[in-house]
């Protein structure tokens, strides 16, 4: 047994966790910054209000604003500090994500895969770049393209060992996570690059369905994810055989011939035509998918 197939179920396991995690972070981090941005602007106000009492030369108000200022402040400065540490422990959990991206991306049959792999590498690195980025609208732009990219690589590779174990259930499953996971993000991005279409007074509503969205897919994921790691535990004790890219592009055939005749044999109008022959023996292809 190869080494890489333990590190796929592991890698499995820990995906939706680290999505979860991220998303926690990620929220923590936006309220930490909404916050800041609140008391950035009592700030302004104490400052406008301390300028005019010291115009006025109003003793008793002037030292009320500077206790109000320096209490505000400490909690300004307590906000950033705490911004500043979750940003540093959601660089951390980018590393743990890239290491399970790079496990599942091997023995790569897309190229979806290759470029969730270099979407995993570079957004550890990218995340201490955004940290010094002053535009917010460029650090947003910048994580939703990589993490598209990561979430199709990693989706792609799901579906590979999916179809390596060649389980019609498994098969089904990840159709059903697919379906529901594509329409959440195609539905968050038509009203991200299109918010004309969502009136002002349904804004707040979108905003918590959102977020509502997010978590659901991390919790369609896991299920599947834990579905698909219980179907890889035959691989530890050896009754999984490890096939080459070639093997498992042949069974990947077959299997998708043999769905589409179980299909067509339920249809009565169905009449079996003349067939290329494939490349292996009929049982030797059957055979080698009833022992997956």
């Amino acid at each position: 047994m190869q080494p890489y197939w333990k590190y796929w179920r592991i890698s499995i396991l820990l995906l939706p966790l680290l999505f979860l995690a991220l998303l926690v972070g990620l929220d923590f981090s936006q309220y930490l910054q909404r916050e800041a941005r609140q008391l950035a602007v009592v700030i302004v106000d104490i400052e406008r209000e301390w300028k005019v009492a010291s115009e006025a030369k109003n003793l008793p108000e002037l030292k009320a604003l500077n206790d109000r200022l320096e209490k505000v402040m400490e909690e300004f400065r307590r906000l950033r500090a705490q911004g500043l540490a979750c940003n540093w422990v959601l660089f951390a959990l980018t590393i743990p994500l890239a290491w399970v991206t790079w496990q599942l991306t091997r023995e790569r049959l897309s190229q979806l895969e290759m470029a969730g792999r270099f979407a995993s590498i570079l957004l550890p690195l990218l995340s201490v770049i955004l940290m010094l980025m002053p535009d917010p609208g460029q650090r947003w732009l910048v994580v939703q393209v990589l993490a598209m990219l990561l979430w199709l690589g990693v989706t792609a590779a799901l579906q590979k060992v999916a179809v390596y174990r060649m389980d019609q259930s498994l098969l089904e499953a990840y159709a059903k996570m697919a379906k529901i996971i594509n329409i959440l993000v195609i539905a968050m991005l038509a009203v991200r690059f299109f918010p004309q279409m969502i009136p002002p007074a349904a804004v707040p509503t979108v905003i918590w369905g959102f977020w509502v969205a997010q978590y659901v897919i991390v919790f369609v994921l896991a299920q599947f994810c834990w579905k698909l790691a219980q179907a890889l535990k035959p691989v530890e004790s050896g009754q999984l055989p490890l096939l080459s890219p070639a093997e498992q592009t042949l069974l990947i055939r077959e299997f998708e011939r043999q769905s589409a005749d179980r299909e067509h044999e339920t249809d009565p109008g169905y009449e079996e035509d003349d067939a290329e022959p494939s490349q292996i023996p009929r049982e030797g292809r059957n055979s080698r998918i009833n022992d997956l």
